[in-house]
This record gives structure tokens, sequence and C-alpha cells, in this order.
């Protein structure tokens, strides 16, 4: 397994739920066939989740042969192994064929700039049918560039980690998909506008050993949060008010050493960290999501990115160990 391949299917986790809400949105009624293309497939669930709501679609998915075998595995184990093909390549090498009434482009248009945009959804034009449309999955930030944080946030990581990526506008992504031939654009609710109003807030947080998570607490309003060890090892440290850790009260999750699940009341100072590589933790918390007051971090704590950050979690996971009872 190539270390990109392991990546695929740490990561595949965080992905269930937004494709799960992404074929509901799209196929509604669920009752048609439909011939989907998948392209920078990855890990497949986008398009696994359109076969496995609706048993009358079929899917082709696009990527390099070594990625691609990671979605097979996940087409095996959703059951739709029969309704998955490949299509091995580069999304802008391979023939897709024609006659796809949906195609699939999640997470995939802003690494590139506007002229190779165009030229792929040209090319993604080409293949649909007669009705069929292309769905992108995009942080959307708003004409200003600067809001939601979010989606402004990740046009800087485009900006450091591809040659000319960026994070586009709708209105950009409207002129782009107009310049390749599509009649109409439309925008709905992105995964986590959705999610912002649920009465249960739930994520898949990946965690490797180093990682520091600044101390915090859900407070105002107060709120308990639930977290379930996925893979890998995860160390739990409450904190009284003045910041000095409780370590009589801290929590191994561990499927062999320790405990799989916790339960941390509201408004308690504390923080994790991960013990073994390609940790997984499943986290729930009430609803909605406010950005401004989903967490209040720990004043004492040295902030995440600082030169304290590090020596700080040092300390926090050498106390963690020292003070751990054996486990069975």
């Amino acid at each position: 397994m190539t270390p990109f391949e392991g990546e695929l299917r740490l990561y595949s986790p965080m992905m269930f739920m937004p494709s799960q809400l992404m074929a509901q949105l799209v196929d509604p009624a669920k009752d048609k066939k439909l011939r989907v293309l998948d392209l920078a497939a990855g890990h497949g669930l986008y398009g696994i989740a359109f076969a496995k709501q609706n048993p009358q679609i079929e899917v082709t998915a696009v990527d390099w042969p070594n990625v691609l075998e990671v979605a097979k595995e996940n087409a095996q184990a959703a059951g739709v192994a029969d309704r998955y093909q490949t299509n091995p390549g580069s999304a802008f090498d391979v023939d897709y064929g024609t006659g796809y009434d949906l195609v699939l482009l999640t997470n995939f248009l802003h690494h590139f700039d506007k002229a190779t945009c165009e030229t792929l959804l040209r090319k993604v034009h080409a293949s649909l049918a007669d009705g069929g449309r292309a769905v992108a999955l995009e942080f959307v930030p708003n004409d200003d560039r600067i809001t939601p944080p979010q989606a402004a946030s990740f046009a800087m990581q485009m900006l450091g980690g591809t040659p000319s990526g960026d994070a586009y506008t709708f209105a950009e992504l409207q002129q782009m998909a107009e310049n390749a031939g599509f009649a109409r654009s439309e925008m709905h609710d992105t995964i986590e506008g959705i999610f912002s109003e649920d009465s249960l807030q739930r994520m898949v947080n990946a965690i490797e050993p180093g990682s520091y998570v600044q101390p915090h607490r859900h407070h105002a309003p107060p709120k308990a949060e639930s977290v379930v060890l996925l893979t890998g090892s995860i160390g739990f440290v409450p904190f009284d008010e003045d910041g000095t850790p409780d370590y009589d009260s801290c929590i191994l999750l561990d499927r062999t050493r320790g405990a799989v699940a916790l339960d941390c009341r509201e408004s308690i100072w504390h923080t994790f960290f991960a013990l073994e590589p390609n940790t997984v933790v499943f986290e729930s918390k009430s609803g909605p999501f406010d950005p401004h007051t989903d967490k209040e971090f720990a004043p004492w704590a040295p902030a995440e990115g600082t030169a304290e950050a590090a020596s700080y979690l040092e300390q926090l996971v050498a106390g963690f160990k020292k003070n751990l009872p054996p486990m069975g």
C-alpha cells in the first residue's frame, strides 16, 4: 500500500456524511435510472453514495489505478460493486465516453486555474446526455472573498499548496461553466451549511501524534460532547479552572487497552491527543453550529501554532502516561 492509499483510507470516514447529503440533494426521488461519472473519485464515496441510495444508478469512476483500488474496496463494502466501474487515468486525458446523466466534480476544480477548469468543464459537458448535469462540490467564498471565514481560509491553502488553484466565487464558477457550454448554474447550501442547522452536530476528526489541540470548553451555550474511537488511540485530559491537568480523571480511548467512547460534560476544559498514527474519532454534540460560540479556548494554554505549543503538548502526554493506571 502506498502512503497516498493509506491517507485515502484514513480520511474516507470524514467524507461519509457529506457524500450522503450530496446524494440526497441531487437525487432526492431515487427513482430513475442514471449513469454517473465520478471524476477524480479518490475514495469513491460520493459516487458510491448515489449508487447505494438508488439501485438504478451505475457509476464509472475516474482516477489513477492505485487510487481506484481504494474506491473499489469501498464499493465492495457498500454492496454496489456490481454497478461500479472504473476508468483509470487522468481526468484530463482519459476518454469519458458519452451519455452520462450526472458528472461529479467533488473537491477538484479548486486545484486549477480558470483556463484549466474551463478545459475540463468542456470535456465534461461533451460527456453529458441531453438534460444531464455536472455537480461540483467546492468551498465558495462570497464576492468580497473574505467571507465566510472557512472558504476564505481555504483560498489561502490553495495559494500555498497548489501551483495555480483558488477557492472560486459562485460568479467565477458560473462564468467558467457558461464558457464551457453549460446553459444554467445553481448554487445550493454547502455541506457545512446543511450541517450548521442540525440539532445534532457530527464530525469525524483525524489526528496524528504530535498534533496539538488547544484546551477548550463548550460553555456559551453549554454543550456536552461525545467521542467514539474509530481507529488508533487517544488520550483525553480534563483541566481544573486554573489550568491544572486533572490526571485522575483522564481517559484512554484504545480498543485493546482502554475504553472505546467517552462523554465530556458541558463546560469542562479539556483536550485530547493521538497516541498512535492514523487515529480517527467520531465526535457529536448538540447544535446548531455557530463558529463564533462553538468553543472557548483556554487563556492559560498556548495557542495552536505557537512555539510554546509543542513543549506544552509533550508535558501533557508525559503526565498522561505517568498517571494513567494500568489497563487490562
